[in-house]
């Protein structure tokens, strides 16, 4: 799994708690 995954799936769980 990419890393550049990794961030956009963090940015997308970060959104949603946000």
């Amino acid at each position: 799994i990419p890393i550049s995954t990794l961030a956009a799936v963090n940015q997308l769980l970060n959104a949603k708690v946000g």
